[in-house]
């Protein structure tokens, strides 16, 4: 009996403290935002709206710019670049086959002279062109940006794939002509930090770094050297504390649409 009255005690203590944790938790949450898994779909389908991977696509990832880049920061062509790579390289893009011309290595689509793709490896019988639906490139457009797009012109996606507009579709395979690249690839190493929503804004944070000819950089277009990086001598095994310890901070900020989806507003460096 004489126990009673400390246990109790200790019982109040106890669940005074798991309502100050949940107290604190939701006015965190109130001022800061609910944090989401980095893994989440959502946050993984949202941060390839940046760019592909593949940095040969669309002139890599110019989202990652010193300061502040926003839709208006970016060419109309890296734009639609942007929505009609992330189509070529999924399950949407139909592949049909088409026979060369008889006098060149070429083919052409329909009656249009200005629509015309290399064969297969530049030698072979027929070219393998892949089908999109313009309607599919413009939702995938208005998914990223919540825009329209202006024009539906022809974008060279990567050094050597090339996309025509033509009547309902987009005709994309390899062009007449290729580009060499001369000297070092460059590499790219991103890892997301975390993610943040609050009210109609979701905020994914990550770090990111370039190498070209061993030299570290800040930003995809090599306006920003990160000399203490650049100075060590081997790269080769970067992880996610070498990335955080020498990477550049990047914000990328999500707004939720009046369809209920988040398309891409800006990116910051931080």
């Amino acid at each position: 009996m004489k126990n009673k009255p400390i246990i109790l005690k200790i019982i109040i203590y106890i669940v005074a403290i798991i309502i100050f944790s949940l107290l604190l938790l939701t006015i965190n949450t109130f001022i800061n935002g609910k944090q989401i898994k980095v893994n989440d779909k959502l946050i993984i389908d949202l941060y390839s709206y940046l760019g592909e991977n593949d940095l040969t696509y669309c002139d890599g990832l110019m989202t990652y710019q010193k300061g502040k880049t926003t839709y208006a920061d970016l060419d109309e062509p890296k734009k639609l670049c942007n929505a009609l790579a992330s189509l070529y390289l999924s399950d949407q893009a139909k592949l049909i086959q088409i026979d060369k011309k008889k006098k060149n290595n070429v083919c052409q689509i329909g009656d249009s002279e200005q629509i015309v793709f290399a064969t297969d490896n530049y030698e072979d019988e027929v070219c393998s062109v892949y089908r999109l639906n313009k309607e599919e490139v413009l939702k995938r457009y208005q998914q990223i940006y919540n825009q329209d797009i202006k024009n539906y012109e022809a974008i060279q996606i990567n050094n050597s794939n090339i996309c025509y507009p033509d009547g309902e579709y987009y005709y994309c395979g390899l062009s007449e002509t290729y580009t060499v690249t001369v000297g070092s690839v460059p590499k790219t190493y991103r890892n997301i930090k975390k993610a943040i929503q609050k009210d109609d804004i979701i905020k994914i944070t990550d770090y990111f770094l370039k190498i070209e000819n061993d030299k570290c950089y800040q930003d995809y277009a090599n306006d920003l050297e990160n000399d203490e990086c650049s100075k060590i001598t081997n790269k080769d095994k970067i992880d996610y504390k070498f990335l955080k310890k020498y990477g550049t901070v990047y914000e990328h900020t999500f707004k939720k649409s009046q369809n209920g989806t988040y398309y891409w507003v800006e990116t910051e460096s931080k």
